[in-house]
């Protein structure tokens, strides 16, 4: 595991002036630790992409942490003498032990490394082939092939003739065939939705990195779909990929080229904001609310970027409902309510059939549970006037779980004498 200062403590050392430089063991081991820190602090490993090392799996996170520690190799080495460092790095056991476990996977991620470095500097794209390269589901589509006598003499004719397409087959067959894999994986009977919910995260998220792969390498390809040699041509259909279906995701990552230039991980922030926020609607509480806004402030930058207009305009879906949820649980009011009237709350938003509760067109309650609702409903509100935050309460309750079907409608029409308390 590769990048980022010398240790967590070591770390903050070396953004201060130093009278001795540290050794490159020191630096290159820090920033594996740090990696790895990182990654377990953060999250688990996904046991789609399990193969890869685990700090990349996390995209986001490693591009992150590699950036500061590239910032810190120069800041000690200089800019020109990086690429060197890096180089010669995995001569040092506790170097390669980090970062690849033994000496050549060592080299062959420093290598492609400093190629980063020296070019522009995307470590997003870094962490993405990393992850990709050595997944679970790349090695498994590798062995499907092998099999097929016919498939390795096409696909070694595509590559003599057009390696990026042959790699970029090679990338869409093994996220085919994870997405059969999850297929086989639905949801299962002894599943509870957390799990079911926990399990598409990963799948989106290896999925995610596989595709963005693909727009990796067909920037990179000089053969296109008009003028590919024929034997690329069998190959993608010996997996079932239809031309005109790989030429709309062409199209897409055309579109999304110049905003991922100014805006690296563009891709991944979009999809660590869709994943929040779906968790979000799910019934999540305000745990789950504020990391849906803690995703969208790492995005925002990117749509302010005019060469990205173009890409969200066809890739993403209106921003500006997570933005209002997002007012409302950063407003000062939201934070009384859920300290002070936790109780209530608690009691309000833990019901089997909350946050579905009263909305008749979605699911009709018997009167003894309807009562039971408007009463707690009622002690909630009750909290929130005496503290002045009966407006943010009204706000959270228009939005929740979205604005097309708002628990507000239904608590209004079917709990008129609370409404009016709480609301007066």
């Amino acid at each position: 595991m590769c990048i980022v200062g010398v240790s967590v403590a070591g770390a903050a050392t070396f953004r201060k002036p130093i009278a001795r430089k540290p050794s490159i063991d020191q630096v290159l081991a820090g920033i594996g630790t740090k990696l790895k820190a990182d990654f377990k602090a953060g999250m688990t490993p996904g046991v789609f992409l399990a193969a890869a090392p685990e700090w990349s799996v996390d995209i986001l996170m490693c591009a992150k942490t590699i950036r500061n520690g590239m910032d810190d190799l120069k800041a000690s080495y200089s800019g020109v003498q990086v690429p060197i460092v890096l180089h010669q790095a995995c001569d040092f056991s506790n170097v390669y032990l980090n970062l690849g476990k033994n000496k050549q996977a060592c080299a062959n991620i420093t290598a492609t490394l400093s190629s980063e470095f020296e070019g522009d500097q995307n470590y997003h794209r870094w962490c993405r082939n990393v992850a990709a390269s050595e997944s679970d589901a790349m090695k498994e589509a590798a062995a499907m092939l092998e099999k097929d006598p016919e498939a390795i003499k096409l696909l070694g004719e595509c590559a003599e003739q057009c390696p990026y397409i042959a790699k970029i087959f090679k990338t869409t067959a093994a996220l085919m065939g994870l997405h059969n894999k999850m297929m086989e994986l639905m949801w299962q009977p002894e599943e509870t939705l957390g799990e079911h919910l926990a399990k598409s995260k990963k799948f989106l998220s290896s999925a995610e990195t596989l595709s963005n792969r693909v727009c990796d390498l067909k920037a990179k390809a000089k053969c296109t779909l008009q003028n590919m040699h024929a034997s690329c041509g069998k190959m993608f259909e010996k997996i079932e990929l239809p031309k005109p279906v790989l030429a709309q995701w062409f199209t897409m990552c055309d579109a999304k080229m110049p905003c991922a230039k100014v805006c690296h991980g563009v891709k991944e922030k979009q999809m660590a904001l869709q994943t929040a926020s779906m968790t979000a609607m799910m019934g999540g509480g305000s745990k789950e609310k504020l990391d849906q806004c803690k995703a969208l402030s790492v995005l925002e930058p990117c749509t302010k970027q005019d060469a990205c207009i173009k890409y969200f305009a066809v890739s993403m879906s209106n921003l500006g409902p997570v933005r209002k949820m997002c007012e409302v649980v950063t407003h000062p009011c939201y934070a009384k309510i859920e300290k002070v009237c936790s109780k209530p709350a608690s009691e309000f938003k833990g019901m089997p059939y909350y946050p579905w509760v009263l909305s008749p067109e979605m699911m009709p309650l018997a009167e003894a549970d309807k009562k039971e609702c408007c009463g707690k409903f009622g002690k909630l509100g009750e909290c929130a006037r005496k503290l002045g935050c009966a407006d943010t309460f009204l706000d959270e309750l228009k939005m929740t779980p979205n604005e097309m079907s708002a628990i507000s409608n239904g608590l209004q029409t079917n709990c008129p004498a609370q409404w009016s308390a709480t609301f007066k």
